[in-house]
C-alpha cells in the first residue's frame, strides 16, 4: 500500500512539475510574442528589433541550459577564492538546471598549469580521502600519484564542493552541489 502511495505521490510531483514548466513556457512565449508584435509596429526597424529580441531570448535560454566555460571558471574562483590562470582550458563540463528550490550541481575538468594552492582560505582543508572521478580517469595514468584533494562540506549551510588537483597531469577537477 505504501509503495502505491509513494508512486502516486511521485507521479503527482512529476505532473505538477510538468504543468509548471508548461505554464512558465507559455508565459515566456506569450510575453515574447507580445513584445515582438509591438516592435513590428515600428516602421522600417520593427522587424529587425523583433528578430534581435527573439535571438536574445533564445541565447539566454540556451546559455541557461548549457552554460558557457566562464560559468564553471567563475564557480571555481568564487567558492575556492583561488584565481585560475588565463591559460585555463575546460576539458569537460556538466551541470544541472536549478530546480525550483535553487538546487543544482556543476562539475568541470580544467587543464591548469602551475595552480597556486598555497594561498588556500582557512575554511578549506586538504583531505586525505579522495576518489578519482570517471571524467578524470581518461586523462591521467592509472596511478594517481601526487593528487591533492580538498572538500568543503556545509559551506553556507547547504553548499558543498570538492576539488582535486593533479599537478603531474596539470588537471583540476571541481565539483559543486547545492541541496
Amino acid at each position: 500500500m505504501e509503495a502505491i502511495t509513494s508512486t502516486g505521490t511521485l507521479l503527482l510531483f512529476y505532473l505538477q512539475t510538468l504543468l509548471t514548466v508548461l505554464a512558465f513556457s507559455l508565459v515566456i512565449i506569450g510575453i515574447t510574442w507580445l513584445i515582438t508584435y509591438c516592435l513590428r509596429k515600428i516602421p522600417k526597424v520593427g522587424n529587425v528589433l523583433s528578430a534581435l529580441f527573439v535571438l536574445f531570448i533564445v541565447f539566454r535560454i540556451v546559455t541557461a541550459i548549457w552554460p558557457r566555460n566562464s560559468f564553471y571558471i567563475d564557480d571555481f574562483e568564487y567558492f575556492t577564492k583561488l584565481e585560475l590562470p588565463e591559460t585555463v582550458e575546460v576539458l569537460y563540463k556538466s551541470s544541472s538546471f536549478p530546480d525550483m528550490h535553487g538546487d543544482y550541481f556543476s562539475k568541470a575538468l580544467f587543464r591548469v598549469k602551475n595552480l597556486n594552492v598555497e594561498n588556500m582560505p582557512a575554511n578549506i582543508e586538504e583531505s586525505s580521502e579522495c576518489s578519482v572521478p570517471v571524467a578524470v580517469e581518461a586523462h591521467i595514468a592509472l596511478d594517481s600519484q601526487g593528487v591533492q584533494c580538498w572538500f568543503v562540506d556545509n559551506l553556507d549551510g547547504d553548499k558543498h564542493f570538492e576539488f582535486l588537483y593533479f599537478p603531474t597531469a596539470d588537471l583540476l577537477h571541481f565539483s559543486f552541489f547545492k541541496k
